[in-house]
């Protein structure tokens, strides 16, 4: 596949696509430039263990491809990740630009200044059929997201895959934990794909610190469980 480009509009930091498995795993690899500055994000700043157990549980109890993205400067990095075993699914090996979920959730916790400055450089050629058109329509997808608490995308880049993602937090770096897949698949379990997250993240965190500091790990669970109103 090509080399990661620049953010093509505001949050959006990534292409999906679909991949089918066949007797030889197969997918769409990120060039070796890439893949290098995923190895050093995490060289310089190793992902907690709870976060990789998280990713394989996640993968295991949701059947979908499960990754951890970090921005790095106009860029979203896949850090880990776990491809589900189904036939057809989402493929995000490590150092791949990654869905547009993820984005929103990054972008979620810059400052406004940082948000606003991204923004500014932001296209919006060559989106999918549900993908935002403007700057103020991308503002309010993610201020929807940080008052439900996580983030999704349906077709906003490519009209087949879809994705739930949220914010987390660990030794001051930003991450994006996100479950995607084909959107005939995932679309209907958004949420439940939300508390699953929420669900393991919590647990895994907590069991590793041996204490409930999830406040400052995970910024939008307040949110999540406040009840509709």
């Amino acid at each position: 596949m090509a080399a990661i480009e620049r953010v093509p509009h505001s949050y959006h930091f990534s292409e999906g696509r679909l991949s089918l498995r066949t007797a030889v795993r197969q997918g769409f690899y990120p060039t070796p430039k890439w893949h290098q500055l995923a190895t050093s994000i995490l060289e310089a700043e190793p992902l907690p263990g709870w976060m990789s157990r998280a990713v394989k549980l996640l993968a295991a109890n949701t059947g979908e491809t499960v990754w951890i993205s970090a921005a790095s400067g106009q860029y979203a990095i896949v850090l880990d990740v776990m491809e589900s075993e189904a036939p057809v699914r989402y493929a995000a090996p490590a150092g791949k630009r990654v869905l547009t979920a993820s984005g929103q959730a990054l972008l979620s916790q810059f400052s406004l200044k940082d948000r606003d400055i991204l923004l500014r450089k932001a296209t919006f050629d060559e989106r999918g059929p549900r993908a935002a058109r403007t700057v103020e329509e991308v503002v309010q997808q993610i201020d929807a997201g940080l008052e439900r608490g996580w983030f999704w995308s349906a077709s906003c880049h490519t009209p087949d895959l879809g994705g739930v993602a949220i914010p987390m937090i660990a030794n001051e770096r930003v991450d994006a934990l996100t479950v995607a897949g084909p959107l005939y698949r995932v679309e209907v379990l958004f949420e439940s794909f939300a508390a699953a997250i929420y669900d393991v993240l919590v647990r895994e965190h907590d069991c590793e610190q041996n204490k409930v500091s999830w406040p400052r790990a995970f910024p939008l669970l307040e949110a999540f469980q406040r009840p509709a109103t």
